[in-house]
């Protein structure tokens, strides 16, 4: 099922990707950075340089499986999506030989959410600027409708009171299915 999680408020990790660049005064004690040295072909390389490690298919099938195990209990598990990435990474700060196994990776994410009901997912960013750039372009060019799935529950980490002025209103503009803000 990914990683299980020993974080109260989730069941679960998944990472579609690993690997992340810096991009505010939040990552300079990241705890995902500082334990990718210890295994970078498997957690990747850090930095505008490094590496993007993109998941086994195994990881994928075990968030299917617990998908079907949610349905079967009629319970709602949360799955902590990139806690070694950020989803909405853009190119500006990715290695050019990742963009397009990246950007695949992401549209097969955003597709993947909609296709796994029974868990609730958490996607937390520091560029919640790229959401509508990233995430309602896919669904325009997928056809999707323009709300977003109720199971999706989008979050922008704000680390000072400048960085929460800057990422909280572009997240709560976003809307759900229910018409509310994110």
């Amino acid at each position: 099922m990914g990683v299980e999680s020993k974080i109260q408020w989730t069941i679960a990790t998944f990472n579609p990707w690993r690997s992340c660049t810096r991009v505010s005064e939040g990552c300079l004690n990241c705890y995902a950075e500082k334990n990718s040295h210890r295994n970078p072909k498997v957690l990747g390389i850090w930095g505008k340089e490094g590496t993007r490690e993109i998941a086994a298919e195994s990881q994928w099938r075990g968030i299917i499986k617990l998908n079907e195990e949610a349905g079967q209990s009629k319970t709602r598990p949360r799955v902590f999506c990139a806690s070694i990435a950020d989803v909405f990474e853009g190119t500006e700060t990715m290695p050019e030989a990742y963009h397009l196994s990246v950007a695949k990776t992401r549209d097969r994410l955003f597709a993947f959410i909609e296709e796994t009901p029974n868990l609730d997912w958490l996607l937390l960013t520091k560029r919640p600027q790229n959401v509508p750039l990233m995430y309602d372009v896919w669904r325009h060019r997928t056809h999707r409708t323009p709300e977003y799935p109720p199971n999706l529950w989008l979050g922008a980490t704000t680390e000072n009171q400048r960085r929460t002025n800057e990422r909280a209103p572009l997240i709560a503009g976003l809307r759900t299915v229910e018409g509310k803000s994110g």
